[in-house]
This record gives C-alpha cells, sequence and structure tokens, in this order.
C-alpha cells in the first residue's frame, strides 16, 4: 500500500491520520472501523513512522484513498496469485491481511525492494532451476529506496517496538512483522541488498496459536535465519 502510495505522489513526509475512523463497505449501512494493534491512536503521523511501526489505521485511510481495485492490480503485479476475489469481498481490509497469501510469493515481492524496484520471479533450487525466472519493474528506484529505509529505520519504529530485540542487527535490515487477526499465524519479512528472508509461523490446521505475534513467534527465528545466511555469503538475489 505504502509503496503505491509513493508511486503515485506521496512521499515518506506525508502526513497520514491515526484518529478513530470509519469507512463505508459493500454492505449497506456496514462500516469499518479499524483498529491498532495496541488500541492506540496517535494523531497525525508521519508515513515514515505510521510504516515503520505497522499502525493500521493509517494504512487503511491510505488505501481508502488509492482505491481497493487499483491496490489489488498492484499486488498482482507484485506476484501475488491468490486474490481471487473481487475489490468489494476484500474491501479496505486487503491492506492489513485479510486475504491468504504464498509465503513464496510474498518473500519475492519484497526482494523487489531490494532489487531496486525489479520484481523477478523465483526459481526454486529442487527442480534444477539455476538462473532468475521472467521480471519486470514493479516500482521505481526511488520508491523502492524509500520503503527500505523506513523498514530499516529502527528509531522510527522504536515507538512501537521498542529498541533491541530480533529486528535489529549489526548491519542493515528492512524488516515488517505481520499478526493475523485472532493469532492465527504471524510473519516476519525482511531483506538486505544480498538476500531476503521470509518466515510464517502458525499450525496447519489453523488452530490460533498462544499470545504469538510476527515479534514474538517468526521474529527470532527471522533473526537467527537472516544471520546464518550473511554469514553464509548468500549470493545476492537469493
Amino acid at each position: 500500500t505504502y509503496a503505491l502510495a509513493f508511486e503515485g505522489g506521496f512521499t515518506p513526509a506525508s502526513v497520514l491520520p491515526d484518529v478513530p475512523s470509519h469507512f463505508p463497505t459493500a454492505e449497506t449501512g456496514i462500516l469499518y472501523s479499524p483498529r491498532n494493534y495496541d488500541g492506540r491512536y496517535r494523531g497525525p503521523l508521519l508515513a515514515r513512522r505510521a510504516l515503520a511501526g505497522s499502525e493500521n489505521v493509517p494504512a487503511v485511510a491510505l488505501a481508502s484513498q488509492l482505491g481497493v481495485p487499483r491496490l489489488l492490480r498492484f499486488l498482482g503485479r507484485s506476484g501475488l496469485s491468490t486474490f481471487d476475489q473481487n475489490a468489494s469481498f476484500y474491501g479496505l481490509g486487503v491492506t492489513l491481511g485479510n486475504a491468504e497469501v504464498r509465503l513464496d510469493e510474498l518473500v519475492a515481492a519484497y526482494a523487489a525492494f531490494a532489487r531496486a524496484g525489479r520484481w523477478v520471479k523465483p526459481t526454486w533450487r529442487q527442480t534444477g532451476g539455476t538462473g532468475d525466472g521472467p521480471e519486470h519493474p514493479l516500482v521505481s528506484p526511488r520508491t523502492a529506496f524509500w520503503i527500505s529505509d523506513i523498514l530499516s529505520d529502527a528509531e522510527a519504529r522504536a515507538y512501537i517496538f521498542g529498541q533491541g530485540g530480533h529486528l535489529e542487527f549489526p548491519f542493515p535490515v528492512a524488516v515488517k512483522t505481520g499478526t493475523s487477526q485472532a493469532y492465527h499465524d504471524n510473519w516476519t519479512i525482511g531483506y538486505t541488498r544480498a538476500v531476503t528472508v521470509g518466515v510464517w509461523v502458525g499450525n496447519f490446521d489453523r488452530r490460533p496459536l498462544r499470545d504469538s505475534t510476527g515479534m514474538t513467534g517468526a521474529g527470532p527465528i527471522f533473526h537467527a535465519v537472516m544471520l546464518a545466511a550473511v554469514a553464509r555469503g548468500t549470493p545476492a538475489g537469493h
């Protein structure tokens, strides 16, 4: 959502509303009222802080301005193949993750930011592939830089995540966490210029996790894998 907005004239310095908000839905008389993970509202927020802190309300407000059909088309260009319903089915909640995605496709989408905006179809080593697959420009190098700069800014996310912990490294890493509603699963995705790592934590039978979030569930695994990948000198782009 933020990448699409940056392509359309928004910047990390754009001000977004983090206030109680109500948005119309496809059902007459039914409004969507998003809440932040901690239940708090922080008033006007710079896009940099809103994205770095994973605040829900500003993201929904931004998606409302962009329009869900436009956002879905962008997600399709990002290689996400599982959006098989129309815009009214998903609504604005799509920006918060109310639709299922594949881990490999989500990792490839984030890797585009590490490649200065170029999306490359992932290749599975087990099938004998040795080179990169088809590719196309996804966003401008400027947008890719802005997203990477924000997601690697420990100070910008400190007001939500605190300092230290599993999202910080002795080298620059752009990282984003996610926790699904009712704790069904959680994610941590991040990248350097050389490697992109994605971690999913959940139960295959969809039983909810117990108080496990992207920070406490996927986060520690992501931290260990990223350190190991960098230590091994993983070739750029894999």
